[in-house]
């Protein structure tokens, strides 16, 4: 970081000639990163980020055991740019410095730590539905402890056309689809994942495949991600276009439910269903289809009953007099 960088953090309230030294070894940590990274190899990869550990490792604002990594890009502008926490881009200023232990490439602002799960959706763009998900569903604590991470998050178009039925549940349902999204003990990063499936297991028992296309797109299960290797602070994350559905009967139900088990099993396959329709491309041509057929069947039904009414006593007399 350069002298404008480390004035800028002073303007910010980070003075680091008086700040707590664990606030300024981290952030030098994390300007410190692996391997040599000059800006030829760098300029290479314009389209895709690469994600570089660096020396910042647990428990230093940080639960990465590899160390929190950071993100270099190729730019046709600037040469190199850096992404850091909630997707800050910092352009090099000066690049290809070089010294006794590696390569310097210098920076006139600070790289922001990785927040938690919940303040990097809170902040983001497309991802304030799911922060909300998280205080419903009583789960931020449960995601926000664990290390070495993979989160697979909806963005806020694939949660609001789920909304109808996700207002419905209860906290300890919407909880065990959080958990779906979840993918404990593994940072899988986009280049990580190769055109081969792979078996993840998520945070709520079931698994999930994960798998690219022939165009370089990522697909989980049915869902395509649309932004790769959103930095956390416990993790990677990935925002994808749909939301992810338990497939067991079990996380539907409630357990404190007396009802029969046949009764349980049947109400949580007809939600599955619904859900599967919600989500699918076809549901608003579904829906409308349907509150039609329901519309005619109802004017049907009330037409028939006007037509075979009881008839009084009375009303027979008046026909025998005819």
């Amino acid at each position: 970081m350069t002298d404008k960088a480390l004035l800028g953090l002073a303007d910010f309230g980070i003075n680091l000639t008086t700040a707590d030294p664990n606030i300024a070894r981290a952030i030098f940590r994390y300007s410190e990163l692996h391997g040599l990274h000059a800006s030829k190899s760098v300029r290479g990869s314009v389209h895709q980020a690469q994600a570089v550990h660096s020396t910042l490792q647990p428990p230093l604002f940080n639960n990465v055991t590899k160390g929190q990594a950071a993100k270099l890009r190729g730019s046709q502008e600037h040469g190199i740019v850096l992404e850091t926490g909630l997707g800050i881009l910092t352009p090099v200023a000066e690049a290809d410095i070089d010294f006794d232990n590696g390569i310097i490439h210098a920076i006139d602002s600070n790289m922001v730590l990785p927040h938690n799960i919940s303040e990097t959706a809170r902040l983001s763009k497309d991802m304030t539905l799911f922060a909300e998900l998280l205080s419903k569903s009583q789960s931020i604590s449960t995601l926000e402890t664990l290390s070495d991470a993979t989160f697979f998050i909806p963005q806020d178009s694939a949660i609001l056309a789920l909304s109808p039925v996700l207002d419905m549940l209860t906290s300890a349902q919407l909880a065990s689809i959080v958990k779906q999204h979840a993918v404990p003990n593994q940072v899988l990063y986009q280049n990580l994942i190769g055109e081969t499936s792979t078996r993840l297991e998520t945070l709520a028992g079931t698994s999930l495949q994960v798998r690219r296309g022939k165009r370089g797109e990522i697909y989980v299960d049915g869902a395509e991600v649309v932004r790769t290797d959103i930095l956390l602070y416990g993790g990677v994350a990935h925002l994808i276009d749909q939301v992810l559905l338990p497939d067991r009967e079990s996380t539907f139900c409630d357990t404190r439910d007396q009802r029969s088990y046949s009764a349980c099993s049947g109400e949580k396959k007809l939600i599955s269903k619904a859900w599967s329709v919600i989500t699918s491309q076809h549901f608003i041509l579904g829906a409308t289809v349907i509150l039609a057929a329901v519309t005619l069947y109802l004017r049907k039904m009330r037409a028939l009953s006007m037509h075979q009414r009881i008839v009084t006593k009375e009303e027979i007399g008046e026909y025998e007099k005819v």
